[in-house]
């Protein structure tokens, strides 16, 4: 009689445990928004193929429909990640702190906007003709130089640059206007201006290469930490300079220093921490589908964790990074900071 109501008193346990762990699970599911929307750049770029390819891993690996959303450019969507109406999007470091600061051309500080993951770095700088003789930025005097009175990233590098350089946008150089990378190429091929800015393996460079023969990257310093280099990393926060060998990227046909600084998957700080830790583990353990998609998403994972960071982590994410191991006591020592705590 006792062995029967021992057995009775644990089932009824089992039962309650079990109707508790499904509880929590329906709660958690409950949590879950059933579809989500990666802001990017237009189709066709390099950033809207990188949202499309994590779009289709946390699709596949996930409760969660993700689908890229193309917008003409940051200061459209970025706005509506900050409130709450774009889920997340792929945004590069330069403009998540010209976003977050309310810096040019956001119009209003982005104080919502949360990491969930870094990624790759993408190289910018200064590409000529080949036989133009420019070998340096100095050499930019008396040229015609494109210029972004516009982007956050384009424009405001470019105007460091040039100054690291010791030339005067005003006086030394005459300033050919674009809106955005691709005009500027084209501006290139047109015969409308003697150096263009681009990042180095884009599609628009190798169909400028197609057009106008060889072309040669300028060098943006001498060194990570020579004079113009300092100015550089003063004053652009977010960004790096690096050295690459010819070859080492589609495009580059010289060894040179560039402009560096990666590419982040955003949110904003209302976003369910539940679906960003699930979204951020999706893409974590899926390198293996993200490398074929796009040359950006290679290597993806192993950078989703930096000191590199202008905006904090989102909570779902840092409790995947704990998790992993990947979360120390630096980074969240940045993250704390960028917090205001």
């Amino acid at each position: 009689m006792l062995n029967k109501k021992k057995w009775l008193v644990l089932s009824i346990l089992f039962v309650a445990i079990s109707l508790i762990a499904f509880s929590l699970t329906d709660l958690k599911a409950a949590e879950l928004p059933k579809a989500v929307s990666i802001g990017t750049h237009p189709k066709g770029s390099s950033f809207n193929a990188i949202g499309s390819g994590i779009a289709k891993v946390i699709s596949l690996h996930t409760r969660i429909s993700a689908v890229d959303r193309p917008f003409a450019g940051y200061t459209k969507w970025l706005p509506l990640l900050n409130k709450g109406e774009v889920d997340m999007g792929i945004v590069g470091n330069v403009d998540c702190y010209h976003a977050r600061q309310g810096l040019t051309p956001f119009k209003d500080k982005h104080p919502n906007l949360r990491m969930i993951s870094s990624g790759t770095d993408v190289k910018l700088g200064y590409f000529v003709r080949a036989d133009s003789g420019i070998k340096t930025m100095a050499d930019f005097k008396g040229k015609r130089v494109i210029i972004d009175p516009m982007g956050a990233g384009m424009g405001g590098i470019q105007r460091v640059m040039i100054k690291a350089a010791g030339l005067d946008l005003k006086k030394d150089l005459t300033a050919i206007p674009v809106a955005g990378v691709t005009e500027a190429v084209d501006a290139l091929i047109d015969g409308r201006a003697d150096a263009a800015y681009a990042s180095v393996g884009m599609g628009k460079v190798k169909e400028a290469m197609q057009k106008v023969g060889s072309i040669y990257w300028v060098p943006v310093s001498g060194s990570a930490d020579d004079a113009a280099a300092k100015i550089i990393k003063k004053e652009l926060n977010g960004v790096d300079i690096k050295y690459y060998k010819s070859g080492s990227i589609p495009t580059l046909n010289n060894d040179a220093w560039l402009i560096a600084y990666p590419i982040n998957l955003v949110t904003h700080a209302k976003f369910s921490e539940e679906a960003t830790y699930i979204i951020t583990k999706a893409i974590s353990e899926n390198q293996k589908e993200l490398s074929p998609i796009h040359p950006f998403l290679r290597g993806w994972v192993e950078l989703m964790v930096s000191t590199n960071i202008v905006l904090p982590y989102h909570p779902g994410a840092i409790r995947l990074y704990k998790e992993a191991g990947k979360w120390s006591d630096e980074v969240d020592q940045i993250n704390q900071k960028l917090l205001g705590r």
